[in-house]
């Protein structure tokens, strides 16, 4: 569950950056 959370936050981060 804690992996799933960060795996989360990392995708979100790498999606702000990408725009």
């Amino acid at each position: 569950w804690l992996l799933k959370t960060k795996r989360r936050a990392l995708l979100e981060a790498l999606e702000k950056i990408k725009e």
